[in-house]
């Protein structure tokens, strides 16, 4: 008995349903999959046009609910960050009650902490990359649910060949939960490219100023390397995927660009990659396959890793604009508090260098770390202000399981039911281990006076994007979404 299509069901979260940019992650699992034989559904606001118009919590629910009642399943996939922990355990919840299912988690918050989604009834969670082995928990479990009839006995026959499959965690038939030896990190060369072709791709790619944050394009999101050789201790991002860099082959990225042009017709595109400008290769190289289609892009990046010529050639092939995690003012709270190995002084120089070059920036800042003061967090706003950036991002520090921060201050107090209250923007005061209280009401207020200075700023590019506005074509949908943010505007 081969797995029909409709028997493994891949789930995106439903807080994501309201984002404009879609999940990487479950879209290399689904492609995965499929290139072993294994054909699935990705459950996501796509299949729901008509039924899904604003996002509400319980509407999306009941939508994946009554789709996996009429699908069927006998395997059930969700990926998860830690805010949407409480989300996925009632889906699985509800999910197991109705049906006999084998329900996996993976994702960054399953690497972290997967023994909280085994005590709450899910079967499997994945620690670390996901795409390998996802792929031989589904080939065994295909054998187990041919070689028998009833769910029970098919059950022990799981949890006896979860022993067998590496990054993976399990409870075993005493109840005891089992974390096995991790993967190894799987080649990137020949990368699979994300199955698009299983997602609704024109409501993610429509104009929008999300994805090239500040920038009205059609824009998609791609991943041309994997893993960040730095240990920032407020971050979990290589826990995932490590800390020695893997990149994806220059003829594997341009498919994919090539397939997001010429198919979607893609405008501009973000790169994922925790740490874009590593390798000078690698950076030039995709410059060029930018350059080829004709593409706006942007990536992320650190201040210790610019110089001029880098910015020019990268300008050159099309980039437009660096994301760059600052995140303080205060040389005590980068090297004590954050490990963050860098100083003001790069920064400075960085973004000075940048508004020379005519590159614009996107700083990211965040407050109320451990130990840090009122002055601590004025020279964060000082610097903000000095720098000048196009785009500003200021964030309460929120506990992130995984990161250095979560386990020396947070790991004995911060439980799974605080995970839907870790909100970048929030700033509880159970999670405030800094020198100042209301945090929320400094960090609006910032906000605001950071707001203004973006408008200042931008008004400064009016030039640059009218070139891009007579330059790239869309134009009418392009007035459109300027025009509907007029309103917004005249009605605030």
């Amino acid at each position: 008995m081969s797995f029909r299509k409709e028997d493994i069901v891949l789930i995106l979260p439903p807080r994501r349903w309201k984002d404009n940019r879609y999940s990487l992650g479950l879209l290399y699992v689904s492609a995965s999959l499929r290139a072993s034989g294994f054909d699935n559904i990705i459950i996501e606001r796509g299949l729901f046009k008509e039924k899904f118009k604003t996002y509400d919590f319980e509407l999306v629910k009941n939508l994946i609910l009554d789709k996996v009642r009429e699908i069927k399943p006998k395997i059930v996939g969700f990926t998860v960050n830690v805010q949407e922990f409480d989300q996925i355990i009632e889906l699985n919840t509800l999910l197991k009650k109705e049906m006999n299912i084998v329900t996996i988690v993976g994702g960054p918050q399953s690497t972290a902490r997967p023994s909280e989604f085994l005590r709450q009834g899910v079967d499997v969670a994945v620690v670390g990359e996901g795409e390998a082995t996802v792929v031989e928990l589904v080939k065994m479990l295909q054998y187990n649910f041919e070689q028998q009839k009833d769910f029970n006995e098919i059950k022990k026959q799981n949890i006896e060949g979860f022993k067998n499959i590496l990054g993976i965690a399990y409870q075993n038939l005493s109840g005891e939960i089992v974390i096995n030896a991790p993967r190894p990190y799987i080649d990137l060369t020949h990368q699979v490219l994300p199955v698009y072709d299983k997602i609704d791709v024109e409501s993610y790619v429509k104009i929008a100023d999300g994805t090239v944050r500040g920038l009205p394009l059609r824009s998609g999101i791609i991943l041309t390397s994997r893993g960040c050789p730095y240990d920032c201790t407020f971050c979990d991002c290589n826990k995932v995927f490590g800390q020695r860099v893997r990149y994806r082959g220059l003829t594997n990225v341009r498919a994919e660009v090539k397939l997001l042009k010429e198919k979607y017709d893609v405008e501009g595109i973000w790169l994922a990659d925790d740490t874009f400008t590593l390798n000078k290769e690698h950076i030039l190289g995709v410059g060029r396959i930018m350059k080829e289609f004709g593409i706006v892009w942007s990536c992320n990046t650190r201040v210790n890793l610019l110089d001029a010529e880098l910015i020019q050639e990268m300008k050159k092939n099309g980039c437009v604009q660096f994301d760059i995690g600052v995140e303080s003012g205060s040389p005590r709270v980068l090297d004590q508090v954050m490990h963050k190995r860098i100083s003001l002084d790069q920064i400075r120089k960085a973004f000075a260098l940048c508004r020379k070059l005519g590159m614009r920036t996107l700083a990211s800042f965040m407050m109320g770390l451990p130990t840090e003061t009122r002055e601590e967090m004025e020279q964060t706003m000082r610097l903000a202000k000095e720098i000048k950036a196009n785009f500003y991002v200021l964030s309460i520090f929120t506990p992130l399981p995984g990161s250095s921060l979560f386990d020396q201050y947070y790991q004995h107090e911060v439980t799974s039911e605080d995970y839907k209250n870790l909100n970048f923007f929030i700033g509880l005061e159970k999670f405030n281990k800094s020198e100042v209280k209301n945090l929320k009401e400094l960090n609006t207020k910032w906000r605001k006076e950071l707001a203004w200075l973006m408008k200042k700023e931008n008004l400064n590019s009016l030039w640059f994007i009218a070139k891009m506005f007579f330059k790239l074509k869309h134009k009418k949908e392009r007035i459109m979404f300027f025009w509907q943010k007029v309103k917004r505007l005249l009605i605030k």
